[in-house]
């Protein structure tokens, strides 16, 4: 009999509990794309509630169910009273998931409806301000991601890609702030015509702007995007892509895919996932797109809002928390065109807290995404899926203190990234190639100056240096403040190591004509053996076809160096070069001929001096000897050199021959003359040579350059006629005037005593040449200018990170500093005197020595004459009488003048007669 009893008590206690039992609801409005006839958002929403279900810690001995309508509507009335109709809201439901999709043209449909009844909940973008429960991200985080991330990459120019109106809503706040953070940015709309777009960016990308942001309202659009990019060559090396819609799901093999593409892509993901979460459906949890991940979560977020609902209402052990005393269920959605609020299952939804399958899943009062965490993925290659850092919603919440550390400066910052190192895992590598003085190996004699080195010597210790602290000069200086700005613009800590090619190695990186591969630090950077090249690097079309420069950071100029024309050691008789040797000696043998002609003439022409005088007497005797052998000779002489004579030929003859000799004398020396300044000035004109151009027409002396050397690779790249024709003169020129480095040029140029000169790098000449000896000078015209910057690879982040900094060190005027520290640096011959300088114009006793050295040959055949006719006067003195003077009546042999000749009075017989 107690037995019964106490069957009969359990069972009535049963019947108790089950019709205490109640029946919740969850309703889904699905759409055209959520609601497609795989059923996978119907089944995924049913999984997710059976997991609420078998947890009691939920809801008890209660149940929920999904109330499941597929529906799609072309404006916001026809869905505001569906809505609101008996059909969803009228059937008593705890929540509404309500997709986009389910109407197209409505702008956010669920926060509209969110200000009628709640709670809603959207697994779209939405909209900014906007109330209802949002399982995406919300727009102010996406746009406060894609701030932080620009920041980070530091872009200024860039695209945003685009195919919906309401993601240029979404994206206003960047936007606006492009002003103030100096961002270029092109809205680029998705077209119909992919190719249309594929040929916008490509413009956009001859203007160097190769940085796309790209967001789209659905997974569905931006797949298809990157996979068309592909396909139109967009997706390829030398850009970087951003993925700005989250979680973006990518098969396997269409990784492999992007790989292959060489271009950069960065991504994003949720952190935070619960791996134990499953359903039913055939596809992998891991393979869901991210709104189906969403639609998974919101199901739990409304078990999780009910069962907080319940602890605070009573619990679970006295009967259902969610109806109240008259059987009314307290939880379930609000009449639209009630008075009441909205739902009160709403304030709970904004202490839900738990991992879900689309990471940790809060919310705050608005209804926005909270404390969640986004990884960051950014790569190229084989490093497309490497990690590189996370975005915290909240860089508050540390529940399990992994990221609030005293000792952390950074961590109120909501980007907590590691530098993008691609050479090595813990800092930057950055090549270098050793040349003074833009990079030096400290201590090196060869790069001091005579006091420095002196100084050296007389250390008695001498420091020794590791790591970057080996070398010194303008880059190595550069990279310190690179360093600093990026430290302090990006908040976090950033190391680098130089790697220098030496002196006997060094490679600027050129491009093998057959194989079409690099050496080099080209192919370092190519090779992802360095994160960037600095140089001395000259920025060519060539080279920035396989990888990417940064901003300039310096100018080059182009100067030739010559030695100086005072220390030009020429032949010495220059003065004799405006004549040829033929035109010498002919000019000689016709002085010769002449005088030999006017010798005859004296004594056989009847109408000369010698004949005359002899035939009557009636001249003076004296000019019988006008045109001996001597006089002739000297007659010559003198008048090639425009003086006066003493006599002149009185026959017809002789007139003639002495008028044509003056007319050769005269054409002559006139010839000479106007030649003379040219050889004499000949050292002098390549210290003003002006441009690249006039350089080319000067082919009197070689013209180098030092092998594969920025001016080297400079004008081997140029595209002006000018610089392609010096680089192919001196290429071709044999013996090969191409140095191997700086020194030997510089050396070539004093060996070769004004036959070489050498084109370089100002800063590179001035360095070298500013010790002694001094005998060489740098030209002042600059005859073209080149732009050093640094190279990485395409699309590489560090490029507009490095761009970046350059901008800010110029700007502030450190690069300025660094160029008086380093490039103007002052030596034994940087200093020029009045009189060096004034050589560089006027003639001076190098140009004049040949005319110094004939006066003296000149004095010296004087002196040997005045010895020979004295030795000969002392042998012999009648050999000084002359023949006539020795013939005439006059014991003094002196000259028979007319008593009449002082009186003016003519005479029978005076010489007049005969002229």
């Amino acid at each position: 009999m107690a037995m019964k009893v106490a069957l009969v008590l359990l069972l009535s206690i049963g019947v108790q509990q089950v019709a205490l039992a109640l029946e919740l609801k969850m309703a889904a409005i699905l759409g055209e794309r959520t609601g497609s006839a795989d059923g996978e958002y119907d089944q995924i929403l049913r999984d997710a509630l059976e997991h609420v279900e078998d947890d009691e810690d939920f809801l008890g001995r209660d149940t929920i169910r999904l109330d499941l309508q597929r529906q799609t509507y072309g404006s916001y009335w026809q869905s505001l009273v569906y809505v609101c109709s008996g059909s969803v809201v009228g059937r008593g439901i705890t929540s509404l998931v309500l997709p986009e999709d389910v109407c197209e043209d409505c702008d956010d449909l669920s926060n509209t409806i969110t200000y009628a009844t709640g709670p809603i909940i959207n697994l779209d973008p939405g909209s900014l301000g906007s109330e209802a429960i949002k399982m995406y991200p919300s727009p102010e985080d996406v746009n406060s991601l894609l701030v932080d991330m620009l920041q980070y990459f530091k872009w200024v120019d860039f695209i945003i890609l685009y195919d919906n109106g309401k993601i240029v809503e979404n994206l206003s706040p960047l936007l606006a702030g492009a002003r103030d953070y100096g961002w270029n940015i092109r809205l680029l709309p998705l077209s119909e015509d992919f190719q249309e777009t594929a040929d916008a960016i490509k413009l956009d990308s001859l203007q160097d702007v190769n940085n796309i942001i790209l967001y789209t309202f659905t997974e569905e659009v931006a797949l298809k995007v990157i996979e068309k990019g592909i396909e139109y060559g967009i997706v390829t090396k030398g850009f970087h892509w951003i993925l700005a819609n989250i979680d973006l799901f990518l098969e396997r093999g269409f990784i492999e895919e992007l790989r292959y593409t060489d271009a950069f892509i960065t991504r994003f993901n949720m952190n935070e996932t619960d791996g134990s979460l499953s359903t039913t459906t055939t596809k992998q949890r891991t393979k869901y797109e991210f709104r189906q991940r969403l639609a998974f979560d919101s199901a739990l977020a409304t078990g999780h809002a009910l069962k907080m609902f319940g602890q605070d209402n009573g619990g679970f052990d006295n009967g259902s928390p969610f109806v109240d005393e008259s059987n009314n269920v307290r939880v379930n959605m609000k009449r639209c065109d009630s008075e009441e609020e909205s739902s009160v299952l709403m304030d709970y939804f904004s202490k839900v807290d738990f991992k879900g399958m689309s990471g940790r899943v809060a919310f705050d009062e608005q209804g926005s995404r909270k404390n969640y965490r986004i990884s960051i993925t950014s790569g190229v290659g084989d490093t497309l899926h490497f990690w590189r850092g996370e975005w915290l919603q909240n860089p508050d919440y540390d529940p399990y203190n992994r990221f609030k550390r005293a000792t952390d400066r950074f961590s109120n910052q909501r980007l907590r990234m590691n530098p993008y190192f691609q050479a090595e895992d813990d800092h930057l590598v950055i090549s270098m190639v050793e040349v003074a003085p833009y990079v030096m190996t400290k201590n090196k004699e060869e790069y001091m100056t005579d006091e420095e080195r002196k100084n050296f010597e007389q250390q008695s210790f001498v420091s020794q240096y590791t790591g970057n602290d080996r070398y010194e000069g303008f880059l190595p200086d550069l990279m310190l403040y690179i360093q600093d700005v990026l430290q302090r613009s990006l908040n976090i800590d950033i190391d680098y190591r130089l790697q220098v090619f030496g002196d006997a190695e060094r490679n600027y990186g050129t491009k093998d004509i057959v194989t079409g591969e690099w050496n080099g630090m080209m192919k370092e950077v190519l090779e992802g053996e360095a994160d960037a090249a600095a140089g001395p690097l000259v920025k060519t079309n060539e080279r920035e076809a396989d990888i990417d420069f940064t901003n300039v950071y310096l100018k080059g100029k182009i100067h030739l160096l010559v030695k100086h024309p005072n220390n030009i050691h020429d032949y010495s008789f220059n003065v004799m070069y405006p004549l040829g040797v033929e035109v010498w000696f002919i000019t000689l043998f016709s002085m010769f001929f002449v005088a030999g002609l006017l010798f005859l003439y004296n004594h056989y022409n009847p109408n000369e001096w010698r004949t005359v005088i002899e035939q009557d007497g009636k001249s003076y005797e004296i000019n019988a000897d006008n045109f001996n052998i001597r006089n002739s000779i000297w007659f010559a002489v003198s008048t090639v050199f425009l003086q006066s004579y003493d006599a002149s030929p009185r026959s017809h003859a002789g007139r003639v021959l002495a008028a044509f000799w003056w007319m050769l004398a005269l054409i002559t020396v006139f010839l000479y003359g106007m030649h003379l300044s040219s050889f004499l000035v000949f050292n002098k004109q390549f210290s003003h040579i002006r441009s690249v151009h006039e350089l080319n027409q000067k082919v009197e002396i070689d013209v180098g350059l030092v092998q594969d050397a920025p001016v080297y690779s400079y004008l081997k790249a140029s595209g002006a006629s000018s610089n392609r024709a010096l680089f192919n003169m001196v290429a071709t020129t044999q013996p090969s005037p191409i140095v191997r480095n700086i020194q030997d040029g510089i050396e070539r140029v004093r060996q070769l005593d004004g036959d070489y000169s050498l084109v370089e790098d100002h800063n590179v000449l001035k360095f070298f040449t500013r010790n002694k000896p001094c005998d060489v000078h740098i030209g002042e015209h600059t005859l073209d200018k080149f732009a050093f910057a640094m190279a990485t690879k395409s699309g590489s982040p560090v490029r507009d990170q490095l761009s970046y900094a350059i901008n800010m060190l110029k700007s502030n005027g450190t690069i300025d500093d660094l160029e008086s520290k380093w490039l103007y640096r002052e030596g034994k011959c940087s200093g020029v005197s009045f009189w060096e300088r004034e050589g560089l114009w006027s003639l001076t006793l190098v140009d004049l020595q040949g005319a110094y050295y004939l006066l003296l040959i000149g004095i010296g055949c004087t002196l040997t004459m005045l010895f020979i006719d004295l030795v000969a006067y002392l042998l012999c003195p009648t050999m000084f009488q002359t023949t006539l003077r020795e013939r005439n009546d006059d014991p003094q042999g002196a000259p028979q003048y007319d008593p009449y000749r002082n009186s003016g009075q003519p005479t029978s017989h005076g010489a007049s007669e005969y002229l």
